[in-house]
């Protein structure tokens, strides 16, 4: 059950995520209450450090995404190479088999050279990706692991109701975070390519550098669906 928990966890960091204009405009300003002075306790203290716990994990996973983003021209060019390249390299290997074993290597056609050169030759998109996720993760993992363990705690006190209510406010604000599925989108490009074109093991994986970022975050998933092992 360990991969269904891996699973889960984009889902649930794709929601998370959706929070982060409720969360900014509820904690970044905070004006007391009528007869409340500053540095005296408020009922609405506890709420409000909720508040801040989400907004800091949500911003976490907001700016990873925008690293994400940063490669979306050249995504876009990988996405449109990707079809005509292999769709090309299946007609060469078909030529290449009925002319013989002893026949001449038929090379690509300038067309497909330059998509070969986009898709296959290193630095390819996929390595630069997880270049600059592995930095951003390795910078930010503290503060990942700070607020994952604070968030766990105050998650584990919620009742149903109150996950229930939180759910909504997710759920609506999921609807105005324009570049998360883009994102996703261009980190599925990536995922489970671990070998090259000739069948080598790649010496970087993104899969597994988002792993150790999800990994971190495994108690929150437990803490809001249950010990799924």
């Amino acid at each position: 059950m360990q991969n269904f928990r891996f699973f889960i966890l984009p889902i649930f960091i794709a929601i998370c995520v959706a929070t982060a204009g409720i969360a900014f405009a509820q904690s970044a300003i905070f004006v007391p209450a009528d007869g409340i002075h500053a540095g005296e306790p408020s009922p609405n203290d506890a709420a409000n450090l909720k508040q801040d716990d989400i907004a800091r994990f949500v911003q976490l996973q907001i700016d990873l995404y925008r690293v994400v983003m940063t490669f979306d021209a050249r995504a876009k060019q990988v996405e449109k190479a990707i079809r005509p390249f292999e769709e090309a390299e299946l007609l060469r290997m078909e030529q290449q088999a009925l002319a013989g074993k002893d026949a001449e290597q038929i090379p690509r056609t300038p067309e497909n050279a330059a998509r070969y050169s986009l898709l296959v030759s290193e630095p390819t998109l996929c390595k630069e990706l997880d270049e600059s996720l592995r930095r951003y993760i390795e910078k930010n993992t503290p503060a990942l692991e700070a607020v994952v363990k604070s968030f766990t705690a105050e998650t584990l006190d919620m009742s149903d109701a109150q996950k229930a209510e939180t759910a909504a406010r997710i759920r609506t604000a999921l609807q105005a975070y324009t570049d998360l599925r883009r994102a996703q989108e261009i980190l599925y490009l990536c995922l489970y390519r671990y070998k090259n074109d000739v069948g080598m093991p790649r010496p970087y994986s993104v899969e597994k550098t988002m792993r150790a970022w999800f990994t971190i975050q495994l108690p929150l998933v437990d803490a809001w669906l249950g010990n799924v092992d």
